[in-house]
C-alpha cells in the first residue's frame, strides 16, 4: 500500500495498539474518521407510516407503464389474426422487435385464447398453432384443456408433416402424454390453485391458474375489467404493486388475503428482522397491514459489518449472530445496541453481556450401560461408509426408476451432544442442532426416516424439527418414529396426549409420525397416513384394495420392549411414563397389527420402523422376505441384507459419537395391482391395463376402443389379450395388437365369461 492505509478504508471497531501508530505514524483521525462505505440509514428508507418508494422503483413503475401501451398495440395484432399463416406471421415480426426481450410471447398467446373462447375460428387455429409444437405451444396446450372441453382439444391436436417440429413418432408421445393429463383432470387426480395479482412487468391484472404442467394466465388491460370479471371481491389478491391505483376500499371485499398498494392501505406497520447467513448480514423489511399480510417488503445486504451497523444506525436489538464467527475479532462493540440478540455464549461472555443460561436436567442425560456397552464395541460399523454412488435427483426423477433410495439414521440424542459441547445458552443449543440438520439436508436424497431418540427435552425436539423443516427441501419426504427418550419428559401423562403433542409439531412442519401407522406412497406419489384405529376397522379387502397401487408402505412406531426380559421398562428406559405391564401391551398391539399386514402386504415394498429391534416386540425370530426392517435403540450397530433378509441397524449415532450423517438403502419402486389374484383368467378393465403398466414405470396410455380384455396370470407371469366384438383375440403389448386364432382357456364366442 505504500503507506497509504486510508482512502477507501474503513477500520472502524479495529484498535491500533500505541505502539503500530507509533511505528507507523499513523494518523489516527484519518483512520477514525470513515465509519462505513455506505451513507444511507434505515431512516433514510422507512417512515413512521409507510415505506418510501425509491427512485429506481418509479423509474421501474414508469418504464412498465411504456410496456403497457406497447403491449396493447401487440394484442391487437395477434387478435386481429384470423388464419394461421397470419399468427405465425405476426409471431414472426414480434420475436424481432425489442419488445420481446422484455415481455414473452405466452402473454399475447394467453390475451388470443382468451379474446372470445365461444369463437370456434379462433379455437381451431389457436389448436393448429399448438399442433405444430412451435414456441409456447408446450406451455399452453395443458392450459388449453381448462378452457375449452378437454376431448376438443385432445382431438383437435392433430399431426400435419408439413408444420409439426419433430419426427411423427415424437408428436404421437406428446399426444399420449396430453391424453394422460386429460384422463387425470376428467378424473380429478389433478388440483389446481388460484391466485390474482398486479403484473409488474406489463401492468396488466391477472389471473393465474397453476397445477401440474398448467400455468394459465388470464390478463386484464384495466382494473375495472379486473374487478369486474371479478365481481369486485379483491380475495386472494395482491396488487401491493399497483402504486398508480386509487381505489375506494368500502366498495370491494377484503380480508387478509388481500395486498393493496401502500397508498390505499391504513395502519401499517413495520417488521425488522436483522440476520447474519451465508457469509452477508442483511435487514428484512415486512409492511404488515391490519390482516398481517406483508404488503410491501425491502432486503438490504452487506458485506461489511460496519456497513450494517452503519445502516442500523447501531441498533441491533434482536439480531441473529449466531453464525457469524466473524463476532470472535471484535475487540470492542463501542456503539452497539446488541439486547437480546442471538449470540453464541462466547460473545456474551467476552463482552460481559447478560444472557439466560440454560440449565440441563441430568436426568434427561442419562446413559444406560448396556447401549453405551454396545456402542463402543460396534463404533467401526457405524463409521463405515455404506452409500451407493449419488445422483442429486428430484423425488419426481427418483420415481421415475425402479428403486428409491431412503436415508435413515437413529438415536441421535441431542441432550448428550449438548452437555459435550458445553453449551449454555439457547444460541449454543440452535448452533450445533443447526450443524447436525445442515449435514443432514446436505446429504439426504430421497426418502428419510428418523428413527426415535432424537432427544429426551420437548423443547430441544421443537428446535431440532423447526430447524429441519426450514433447512430441508420440500421434496424430501421425512418420516418420524419416537424413542424411549421422548417420553421420558412425560411422566403420569397418557401415551395417546403425548403422541398427539409431537404428532402436531411434526405434522405442522410439513413431516410425518407413525405410532403404529401405515404411510401409503402411491402411484401418484400423494401420501397416506392410515392410523391404527382405522386399521382396526377395516376389512382385509378393502387394506388390499388401499395398497393396490402402492410403490412403498411403511408400518412403524416405537414397538417398545415387551419381549426383552432384561433391558426393558423395569430399567427405567421410559422413566416413570411408561410401566412394564403397558409396554407388554403396546409391544403386543404393534406385533399383532404387524402380523397381520404381513399377509396382506406380501409383494409389496415394505419397511418395516420401529425404534426398538424386532425381537424386542415381536415373538417369531423369522424375518418376513424382502421386507426391510430399519430400527435403533440399542446402539449396537449392524446390518444384515441378502436379498431376503434385510436388517438396518447400523445408523444409531449413539452417546458420544459428535458426528451425525445418513445411511441409504434402496426399495423396489415398482407395484403389481395383480398381486393378489390367483393363477388363472380375469376379465379387466382398460383403466386396469393403464394402471399395470404405471406401476412397472412403463411410459404407455391405452386409449383404444375395447370390447373384452383378459388378463392371464401364472406363476408370476402375465399376458393380455383382447377379444373384438366379433371375438378375434389380439395379444397386447403395450398399446399393439397382435392378432392370434385361438389361445387356451378363452372363449372365441362373442359370450363374456
Amino acid at each position: 500500500m505504500n503507506g497509504d492505509i486510508y482512502q477507501n478504508a474503513c477500520y472502524r471497531f479495529y484498535n491500533f495498539s500505541t505502539e503500530i501508530i507509533s511505528k507507523y505514524s499513523l494518523d489516527v483521525f484519518k483512520i477514525k474518521k470513515i465509519k462505513a462505505f455506505i451513507t444511507d440509514t434505515i431512516t433514510d428508507v422507512v417512515t413512521d407510516t409507510y415505506p418510501i418508494i425509491s427512485e429506481n422503483e418509479k423509474l421501474q413503475y414508469e418504464e412498465a407503464e411504456m410496456v403497457h401501451k406497447q403491449c396493447c398495440d401487440w394484442i391487437k395484432k395477434f387478435n386481429d389474426c384470423m388464419t394461421i399463416t397470419e399468427l405465425k406471421e405476426v409471431v414472426e415480426n414480434y420475436r424481432m422487435s425489442k419488445l420481446h426481450n422484455v415481455v414473452d410471447e405466452c402473454f399475447f398467446f394467453f390475451n388470443y385464447i382468451f379474446k372470445d373462447t365461444n369463437d370456434k375460428h379462433r379455437f381451431e387455429v389457436i389448436m393448429e398453432y399448438i399442433s405444430s409444437e412451435a414456441y409456447p405451444s408446450v406451455w399452453i396446450k395443458y392450459g388449453m384443456c381448462l378452457i375449452f372441453d378437454p376431448d376438443d382439444v385432445l382431438n383437435a391436436y392433430t399431426y400435419n408433416c408439413s408444420s409439426f417440429i419433430g419426427t411423427k413418432s415424437t408428436f404421437y408421445k406428446h399426444k399420449r402424454e396430453l391424453a394422460k393429463f386429460v384422463e387425470n383432470i376428467k378424473e380429478g387426480k389433478i388440483k389446481f390453485c388460484t391466485r390474482y395479482y398486479f403484473d409488474n412487468k406489463t401492468h396488466f391484472f391477472c389471473e393465474e391458474t397453476r397445477g401440474y404442467a398448467v400455468i394459465n394466465k388470464r390478463y386484464f388491460e384495466t382494473f375495472e375489467e379486473f374487478s369486474a370479471y371479478r365481481g369486485d371481491n379483491l380475495k386472494n389478491t395482491d396488487l401491493s404493486l399497483a402504486y398508480g391505483l386509487r381505489i375506494d376500499k368500502s366498495e370491494y371485499l377484503i380480508d387478509e388475503t388481500t395486498k393493496l398498494p401502500v397508498s390505499i392501505e391504513n395502519n401499517l406497520h413495520c417488521d425488522i428482522q436483522k440476520k447474519y447467513e451465508d457469509g452477508f448480514f442483511y435487514v428484512y423489511q415486512e409492511w404488515k397491514n391490519e390482516y398481517g399480510a406483508v404488503v410491501n417488503e425491502h432486503t438490504y445486504k452487506f458485506k461489511y459489518f460496519f456497513d450494517f451497523v452503519y445502516f442500523l444506525k447501531g441498533d441491533l436489538t434482536d439480531a441473529d449472530l449466531l453464525f457469524c464467527k466473524g463476532l470472535n475479532n471484535l475487540v470492542n462493540c463501542d456503539g452497539v445496541d446488541l439486547s437480546n440478540a442471538i449470540l453464541p455464549s462466547r460473545i456474551y461472555k467476552k463482552f460481559e453481556m447478560k444472557f439466560n443460561p440454560i440449565s440441563v436436567n441430568e436426568n434427561q442425560v442419562k446413559s444406560f450401560s448396556e447401549t453405551l456397552k454396545n456402542e463402543e464395541t460396534t463404533v467401526l460399523t457405524l463409521k463405515e461408509n455404506r452409500n451407493m454412488p449419488m445422483i442429486r435427483n428430484s423425488m419426481r426423477n427418483v420415481l421415475n426408476g425402479k428403486s428409491l433410495r431412503v436415508n435413515y439414521v437413529s438415536d441421535i440424542h441431542l441432550m448428550h451432544k449438548i452437555v459435550q459441547a458445553n453449551c449454555i445458552s439457547k444460541g449454543d443449543v440452535i448452533y450445533l442442532i443447526k450443524k447436525i440438520v445442515c449435514n443432514i439436508a446436505n446429504e439426504v436424497d430421497g426418502l428419510l426416516l428418523i428413527d426415535g431418540d432424537v432427544s429426551s427435552e420437548y423443547w430441544v425436539f421443537e428446535q431440532f424439527i423447526t430447524i429441519l423443516s426450514k433447512e430441508i427441501s420440500r421434496e424430501t419426504v421425512v418420516v418420524f418414529t419416537l424413542g424411549n427418550h421422548e417420553l421420558w419428559g412425560f411422566s403420569g401423562q397418557p401415551l395417546l396426549e403425548i403422541e398427539e403433542k409431537y404428532r402436531t409439531l411434526i405434522e405442522a412442519n410439513g413431516m410425518y409420525l407413525l405410532q403404529n401407522d401405515l404411510f401409503i406412497s402411491d402411484d401418484l406419489n400423494e401420501i397416506k397416513i392410515i392410523k391404527y384405529d382405522t386399521i382396526c376397522k377395516m376389512q382385509d379387502i378393502d387394506i388390499r384394495n388401499l395398497v393396490r397401487n402402492a410403490r412403498y408402505v411403511i408400518y412403524g412406531g416405537i414397538g417398545f420392549a415387551g419381549y426383552n426380559k432384561k433391558f426393558n421398562a423395569t430399567c427405567g428406559i421410559y422413566r416413570n411414563t411408561i410401566s412394564r405391564e403397558y409396554e407388554i401391551i403396546e409391544s403386543r398391539k404393534f406385533e399383532e397389527m404387524y402380523f397381520r399386514l404381513c399377509s396382506l402386504l406380501r409383494s409389496k415394498s415394505v419397511v418395516i420402523l420401529s425404534h426398538t429391534p424386532k425381537t424386542d416386540w415381536c415373538s417369531k425370530q423369522e424375518y418376513e422376505s424382502g421386507y426391510v426392517y430399519v430400527s435403533g435403540h440399542t446402539h449396537r450397530n449392524y446390518f444384515y441384507d441378502d436379498g431376503v433378509m434385510r436388517v438396518y441397524c447400523d445408523n444409531q449415532i449413539g452417546y458420544k459419537n459428535e458426528s451425525v450423517h445418513l445411511k441409504t438403502f434402496l426399495i423396489n419402486n415398482e407395484y403389481d395391482i395383480f398381486f393378489d389374484y390367483k393363477d388363472g383368467i380375469y376379465e379387466i378393465t382398460a383403466q386396469q391395463y393403464n394402471d399395470f403398466y404405471r406401476g412397472k414405470n412403463i411410459d404407455m396410455n391405452f386409449q383404444r376402443r375395447i370390447n373384452i380384455l383378459y388378463m392371464l396370470k401364472k406363476k408370476g407371469y402375465y399376458c393380455f389379450i383382447h377379444k373384438s366384438k366379433i371375438g378375434e383375440l389380439s395379444i397386447l403389448n403395450g398399446g399393439t395388437l397382435k392378432r392370434k386364432r385361438s389361445i387356451v382357456g378363452i372363449p372365441t364366442s362373442n359370450s363374456r365369461s
